[in-house]
């Protein structure tokens, strides 16, 4: 079932071709206009519809970026030198694409749990946002071999790494179903995340271990802080050792 945008102040695709003719990536666009860059991506995947206010914004920003939003054929942008931007393609950094081939797409929809409130679906596409990017800086880390006082085939500083991305990964997928309205991972409780009980089953020890992603998502701004600020801990290796396990 494809969105429907009809009713909206801009198309996905019509972002997609202002934001390539202008020569943005979807980071260059977030800081260059202050919005938030999770619902600039999830909305030019067709996945998601932000509020028609944040729509309208955005097509505010890209007209007085200079994008003649009533020139070019939908879909596609025209550059005053004749020069075609191919829906989807940023810049013309694609040069295997042919000036003015238009490439079909499909869109598909995520139907996102309706009972949820809008600002907890924001703060969960922005959670799943940051640590994809998380994770795609740590997928780029070096493997360094066990030394004398390590057992296995890779160092501790490796496993500790492994484990970060295992955590991030597990954290996503507790959203995306969250998001379909399926509780996987229910949130702890306070004195589970406190350390006040102990943890008795596997789903115990891993909402424990998630307790700061589900404030986070639930609006706590002391939880907000601590999950943003663990991104910048990249050889934190304790914590990627041992914060898999809750301890």
């Amino acid at each position: 079932m494809a969105l429907d945008t009809s009713d909206l102040p801009l198309s996905p695709a019509e972002a997609r071709a202002a934001r390539n003719y202008l020569g943005m990536s979807q980071r260059d666009a977030a800081a260059k206009s202050g919005l938030l860059l999770h619902k600039i991506k999830q909305f030019e995947t067709g996945s998601y519809n932000p509020d028609a206010g944040f729509l309208q914004q955005l097509k505010d920003f890209y007209a007085d970026q200079g994008y003649p939003f009533n020139d070019p054929p939908a879909g596609d942008a025209k550059k005053a030198d004749g020069t075609v931007i191919t829906d989807g393609v940023i810049g013309t950094k694609q040069a295997d694409t042919p000036p003015g081939k238009k490439v079909s797409s499909t869109i598909q929809h995520m139907r996102i749990d309706p009972s949820l409130p809008l600002e907890e679906v924001d703060n969960m596409l922005e959670h799943i946002d940051r640590n994809e990017e998380r994770i795609q800086t740590l997928l780029g880390k070096q493997l360094t071999p066990a030394g004398l006082l390590t057992t296995g085939d890779y160092s501790a500083r490796t496993a500790g790494l492994h484990a970060q991305i295992t955590r991030l990964l597990a954290e996503n997928g507790t959203l995306f179903a969250r998001l379909f309205g399926r509780e996987l991972v229910q949130a702890p409780s306070d004195a589970l995340a406190d350390g006040k009980e102990k943890p008795k089953t596997q789903g115990d020890l891993l909402a424990k271990q998630q307790s700061d992603m589900h404030a986070a998502v639930a609006g706590d701004k002391e939880a907000t802080a601590k999950v943003k600020a663990r991104k910048d801990q990249p050889e934190d290796v304790l914590d990627g050792l041992f914060g898999a396990f809750g301890l």
